[in-house]
């Protein structure tokens, strides 16, 4: 049979070297504090800035269907103002022609095109976040470069074609400066990457927004790791040490069977309570 793990054991061996524990936790705080204070110190606040775009392989088709619908939009206005007296038969008309346009929509954006949109985004949505866009946003957000501090890029969950790209910067008019250019930055990545003009923006970049400085944790991470450390310090330390400490250590080591326990006189100040056989 194995043996028994006794609590009180190790609670004694933490006691009896319980200045070991005391002085590690001790420094490993002193270290989180000075850690703190360097992250005070060095703290600089930061903006955040976001702009939803989406992956649209119909974007050029759409946009001249949509140029074509205006002008013929403009033609049908000149031919209503003639025929203001036939009011009900006009309206039909009308939303005949808008059922019709709303068909041709949704022929246009078909499902094909949308799952090869959502491949593109799933494939290339990283390259928002890339090294290689930070120096060119901010050469087109006029910008310097410095003040790109980070870009990231996220698909949307219910949508996949549409990539969500957050900006921090160091101030509020930088961050949404450099948002608005990366549509375009993106856009021309996507262009050189696919050979295909199909980034379009579902929202404009919002307003730099300060963002929340997180708590610092440094001195009660660096205690509990200090803490951690010492424990195990100290059962390396119970573990290397042969010394027969308890009369149990006579049976646990020794396998003798114990016959008795000589209390030893108190004769002075050094002496020891008990003398073990």
């Amino acid at each position: 049979m194995g043996e028994r793990i006794n609590i009180q054991e190790y609670l004694d061996m933490i006691k009896r070297r319980k200045w070991i524990i005391i002085l590690i936790v001790l420094l490993s705080l002193a270290l989180g504090g000075f850690r703190m204070y360097q992250n005070y110190v060095s703290y600089v606040p930061t903006y955040t800035s976001s702009v939803m775009v989406k992956v649209d392989t119909m974007k050029v088709q759409k946009e001249e269907a949509a140029k074509e619908r205006e002008k013929e939009s403009k033609k049908g206005s000149k031919k209503d103002s003639k025929k203001k007296d036939s009011d009900s038969s006009s309206d039909g008309q009308i939303a005949n022609n808008g059922t019709d346009q709303t068909t041709e929509e949704y022929n246009l954006y078909n499902y094909s095109a949308i799952a090869q949109d959502e491949s593109i985004a799933s494939r290339y949505y990283t390259y928002a976040a890339d090294s290689a866009a930070y120096d060119k946003v901010a050469q087109v957000a006029g910008v310097r470069a410095s003040k790109v501090m980070s870009i990231s890029a996220s698909q949307s969950e219910d949508r996949l074609e549409e990539i969500n790209i957050t900006v921090t910067s160091s101030d509020a008019k930088s961050a949404q400066l450099i948002a608005a250019a990366m549509p375009k930055v993106y856009g021309d990545l996507l262009l050189k990457e696919t050979g295909i003009d199909c980034v379009s923006t579902v929202y404009d970049a919002t307003p730099g927004v300060r963002s929340h400085r997180r708590v610092d944790t440094s001195v009660p991470r660096y205690g509990l790791g200090g803490l951690v450390i010492a424990i195990f310090i100290v059962l390396l330390l119970e573990i290397l040490n042969t010394k027969i400490i308890t009369p149990d250590d006579v049976e646990k080591y020794w396998e003798l069977p114990l016959l008795g326990v000589v209390p030893e006189f108190d004769d002075g100040p050094h002496s020891k309570k008990k003398k073990r056989k």
